[in-house]
């Protein structure tokens, strides 16, 4: 873990390698933007960002749990 990734954002291991398939970034309602929307060199293409209306914890528990399966199944199936 220590050798791949750090403690803090430094965006030194985005620099060392590049994604080349596709991204998708589930956001929570609520949440702020994900570094890696606004970093840029680390994929190839950018990430499709998919936002969702429950919060950020109870994307963990039913109901809202059935939301990001929907969705993680409807972007899997395009």
């Amino acid at each position: 873990m220590e050798e791949t990734f750090e403690f803090t954002y430094t965006f030194r291991e985005l620099a060392e390698r590049q994604v080349t398939c596709p991204v998708t970034l589930f956001e929570a309602a609520g949440d702020d933007y994900s570094f890696l929307e606004n970093t840029e060199g680390w994929s190839t293409r950018p990430p499709t960002v998919v936002e969702l209306d429950a919060d950020h914890y109870s994307l963990l528990r039913q109901p809202d749990l059935n939301e990001l399966i929907k969705k993680i199944r409807y972007r899997l199936g395009q």
